[in-house]
């Protein structure tokens, strides 16, 4: 919705946001899973100022965020770890941020875009691919499990289950649904 140009196309997915995600039944049902949020990141900071009398704030601060996102839209929760697909995801994470802030000589000049000078079009497509790779695989599990039967409540389920839910007017084509991340 951030990237989406304004019109119907932004106003429905503005609706189904307002109508699902940010429902007050839903934010409820997300209680619980935020107060495990909080209390991983004090263990975190705790664990931190034993060891190295020190605390990476901005870390703790940044994997606790994409937890409640992960867990909102995809269902997934993760540990405070430094390996492992966690730290896969938040490197994608950080490079997504890094590209948003960059400043890029192409914005300004446009005659300059066909060049790519910083290669910054270039890591977009390479992020953009490794991305899509994952919510892929993230909404096929998701597709399996309903054909297996295994549907997530949709009260508190997570955002893609809703998405998937949707009556044939609203629902997302597959190529929206994999842009989510």
């Amino acid at each position: 919705m951030g990237f989406a140009p304004f019109g119907d196309y932004w106003r429905n997915l503005r609706r189904i946001s307002t109508t699902h995600l940010f429902s007050p039944k839903r934010i409820f049902a997300f209680e619980a899973f935020w107060s495990e949020i909080g209390l991983k990141m004090v263990e975190k900071i705790e664990n931190s100022m034993e060891l190295k009398d020190e605390v990476m704030d901005k870390k703790v601060l940044h994997f606790g965020s994409l937890n409640n996102v992960m867990m909102s839209v995809f269902g997934r929760s993760y540990d405070f770890k430094d390996d492992g697909e966690e730290f896969q995801l938040e490197e994608l994470v950080s490079e997504g941020y890094e590209l948003l802030g960059i400043f890029n000589w192409s914005d300004h000049f446009p005659f300059l875009s066909w060049l790519d000078l910083q290669g910054v079009r270039r890591r977009c497509q390479q992020l953009f691919f490794k991305v899509n790779v994952s919510v892929g695989k993230i909404i096929e599990d998701h597709s399996t499990k309903r054909v297996n039967g295994v549907l997530g409540d949709d009260s508190v389920g997570d955002f893609v289950d809703v998405l998937l839910n949707l009556e044939k007017e609203d629902r997302l084509s597959d190529s929206d649904l994999t842009c989510l991340g």
